[in-house]
């Protein structure tokens, strides 16, 4: 359709999968605010249509095993599911964790069915691992997996859920529940869009309203840029906006363009074509690699533990320079200290 230009959405990784096999001949500019999915982000980067307001499931499985770590958990084990949102985890989880000092007890992948769920589970919750990382294709299969957890005799392994966890339907469980916790792609505290947004609405924004807020925000800023032809095509005009530095090279200042002043003077600045802006939103700073431009370079996690029929926010991630998470640099300096090193020159033999 000719008046379609720009698609946001959908939800899930291998919803998204399919969208963007569909729009990738046509061109049309694909804004993905949810889906974490690592092969999404590798099979269409660079590709000219394709832009994701969310770091991919390695940094998130990366720190639900540092928060694993930081409860004190030797031996972990993860669940998760043979689909397009699951194969990151399933990838990465073994590496991760043996980079990081842990053992791993298996990896269990359950076929999206609940008898085979419930196979998976029970197995994972009596291998002798300390924690499961657990990443549940619907919210039904994570309130399986707390039900079954919640039957065993004796002292159950921790349970740290994915970002498919963190919906209202948990709450339904009522004290079951409680303590249940896992990590989430939040919006940065820093930028204040929750305090205004509870002052609007009287409740906090749900997990990723941050990153749809900023898709249309980014979309905002490429239209307008479009108008005045500062670029040929939309998704041109997308890399002009993001862009942490001017055509001439000049750096960019960094502002918080999700409020209505600086929103207006961003826009006044396209219009009249003075300097921008280096965009940040609701979530953070929106800054990509440019090149690439499969995902944005830093994303702010929530780790939340529900209780008491509501979520609590108990601490904020993020990565850092060096792609590692704040919260397993103790376990990564520990890694440093006590494995060797190897120099660029060492061949190796693999059997």
């Amino acid at each position: 359709r000719d008046d379609i230009h720009a698609v946001v959405g959908p939800a899930y990784s291998n919803h998204m999968d399919r969208m963007a096999t569909l729009l990738e001949s046509s061109h049309k500019v694909l804004i993905s605010p949810w889906a974490t999915s690592a092969d999404i982000a590798r099979n269409y980067a660079g590709k000219d249509f394709f832009w994701s307001l969310v770091e991919s499931d390695i940094t998130q499985c990366e720190m639900l095993i540092s928060r694993a770590i930081y409860y004190g958990a030797k031996k972990l084990s993860l669940i998760t599911t043979s689909n397009t949102y699951g194969n990151t985890f399933n990838d990465w989880f073994p590496f991760q964790g043996h980079e990081m000092g842990v053992e791993i007890g298996d990896v269990y992948i359950y076929d999206g069915g609940m008898s085979d769920l419930r196979t998976m589970t029970r197995t994972a919750l009596t291998d002798g691992s300390d924690a499961i990382i657990c990443v549940p294709s619907r919210i039904e299969d994570a309130i399986e997996m707390i039900r079954l957890r919640d039957a065993m005799e004796g002292n159950p392994p921790l349970l740290l859920f994915s970002d498919v966890a963190h919906n209202e339907t948990l709450l339904t469980l009522g004290k079951q529940a409680d303590y249940i916790e896992g990590l989430t792609p939040y919006i940065a505290p820093e930028t204040g869009f929750s305090i205004a947004y509870k002052a609007k609405f009287g409740s906090a924004p749900s997990s990723l309203e941050g990153q749809l807020y900023d898709a249309f925000l980014i979309l905002f800023h490429a239209f307008t840029a479009l108008d005045i032809n500062a670029a040929e095509t939309l998704n041109d005009a997308i890399k002009y906006v993001v862009s942490s530095t001017e055509p001439d090279g000049t750096k960019r200042t960094p502002v918080s363009c999700w409020q209505y002043e600086a929103l207006y003077r961003q826009l006044h600045n396209i219009r009249n074509g003075k300097n921008l802006y280096d965009i940040g939103g609701a979530t953070g700073d929106l800054n990509f690699n440019i090149s690439m431009q499969s995902s944005v370079l830093r994303t702010t996690y929530v780790h939340w533990m529900a209780y008491n029929n509501r979520f609590i926010s108990l601490d904020y991630l993020t990565s850092d320079g060096s792609r590692r998470t704040e919260g397993t640099m103790p376990s990564w300096n520990w890694n440093v200290e006590n494995i060797q090193s190897f120099n660029n020159t060492q061949e190796f033999t693999y059997g």
